[in-house]
């Protein structure tokens, strides 16, 4: 009786997920064509199913929006993501007592609001906003043999720190060494300037922690030093957001990188293969 409960409830759980999650794209591409795209012939064309795994399980046929010219991109999950992984994370943080959601909500699941693992979400969809506004442009980055296992070794710690020691600070270390000599060129109306990496991962993580700052003032969350009365997000969580933005974006670099080749190898082929000629 409890399984068969359990299962109904997960379906009325993805159910509503998924109710939601279309809704706010719905709301988001319209917003993307009035104000962003006014000046433009842009509109929409349609939606494209895809499916999402959850901690509840898999949400299969989510409606999402797309425009003719294709340049929409929701801010809810990144590109190509299958599954929502920060969800994960955030009921095993609340359940290790790294921070905790006391405000009462009816889309709380053990403790954490369905609402968390877009947060996490959000900060890849932020990064691909500002890829495409900003035209950035990789310098030096690094071999790919190099990237992935360092964003899982990141990814690893947020878990395994709970149990053995935390190995933030050599991850640090070696974050600059892998990126000492990359950088990020960005164009601000119309001025092109050039960043070295590791501080753009700096100052967006830095970013991050006035917000959570912000956030935890006004009750979205807390940690166990706020329980009482809230005070300052300690300063050393800027390294948490900066280890987690460095692997959001290696995620979305990684994306784009692949996205290029494609097109590249796409442009290419046309070239290779010229129409016939006519008499």
């Amino acid at each position: 009786m409890f399984t068969i409960q359990k299962i109904q409830i997960e379906i009325i759980i993805r159910q509503f997920v998924k109710e939601k999650l279309e809704l706010i794209m719905r709301e988001e591409i319209k917003n993307f064509l009035e104000i962003e795209q006014a000046d433009t012939s842009n509109m929409r064309n349609g939606y494209y199913q895809r499916n999402l795994d959850t901690q509840y399980g898999r949400i299969e046929g989510l409606l999402v929006p797309r425009d003719r010219n294709g340049e929409f991109q929701t801010q809810l999950f990144a590109p190509y993501q299958r599954h929502t992984g920060w969800l994960e994370l955030e009921l095993f943080k609340v359940h290790m007592g790294s921070w905790a959601y006391p405000e009462e909500g009816y889309s709380k699941i053990f403790g954490v609001p369905l609402y968390s693992g877009f947060m996490y979400a959000s900060v890849a969809s932020y990064l691909c906003q500002a890829w495409r506004r900003l035209k950035v442009e990789l310098v030096k980055w690094p071999p790919f043999s190099v990237v992935v296992p360092l964003a899982a070794a990141i990814y690893l710690n947020f878990f395994t720190h709970h149990y053995w020691f935390d190995v933030r600070w050599w991850l640090i270390g070696l974050v600059m060494l892998v990126f000492w000599s990359s950088s990020v060129i960005y164009e601000v109306n119309g001025t092109r300037y050039r960043m070295p990496l590791v501080l753009s991962f700096l100052l967006i993580g830095f970013f991050i922690w006035i917000a959570e700052n912000i956030a935890t003032f006004f009750g979205a969350w807390q940690y166990p030093n706020q329980a009482k009365a809230w005070s300052i997000v300690h300063l050393g969580k800027v390294s948490s957001w900066f280890l987690l933005v460095i692997v959001s974006f290696l995620i979305v670099a990684t994306l784009k990188q692949m996205k290029g080749n494609a097109t590249s190898h796409k442009v290419q082929s046309i070239t290779v293969n010229p129409l016939p000629k006519t008499e």
